[in-house]
Formats: C-alpha cells, structure tokens, sequence
C-alpha cells in the first residue's frame, strides 16, 4: 500500500487522503476544521484530551490499528505530535511503512 497524497478539501470532512493499493485507489475523508494541526487555536492539553477520549473507545481501538481508517488519518495527521500536517504525514509514513 501506498499513501498518494493528503489534502484540504473542506466541506463536512475537512480532509482526503488518497492511497494506492493493488493498482486500485483508495479514497478516506476524514477529519473536521477544529483540530490541532495548522492555523486552529487547540492546545497540547486539548490534543492529549483528544488521544485520552479517542484511545478509550473499543471500536475506535480497532479502527486504530488500520492505517487507512479515517480514525487513524485523524488521530495521526491532525492530532500527531506535530502542529506540522506535513511532519505529521512524514512520521505516519514512516510508522506504517507506506
């Protein structure tokens, strides 16, 4: 598998990301204009609030361990370590080995 791109495209999911698997696309919208990447106003406790709620929830833990659910894309790229989307797409990369 492999992760083409990821981009803003607003709307009700504020996020794509497209990969490429099998010679076929694989397209998840994912993600909401309140995150903490980028210009948004969220702080390093609201993203550790966000991990702590998020990890919590059973079929969450689930969705987590699969790169391509939109409950990964979000918990990776828009609440990673980085307010970087673009360090946090490096790190996620290299995590899932994509």
């Amino acid at each position: 598998m492999k992760l083409i791109n990821v981009e803003k495209v607003g709307g009700n999911k504020e996020y794509k990301a497209t990969f490429e698997k099998d010679n076929k696309k694989i397209i998840r919208r994912f993600g909401t204009k309140n995150n903490f990447v980028g210009e948004g106003n969220k702080t390093e406790k609201d993203r550790q609030n966000y991990i702590a709620r998020h990890s919590k929830n059973p079929l969450e833990k689930k969705a987590l361990k699969d790169p391509t659910t939109p409950a990964s894309l979000s918990m990776e790229l828009l609440w990673g370590k980085s307010k970087s989307i673009k360090k946090n797409i490096s790190d996620y990369k290299k995590k899932y080995k994509l």
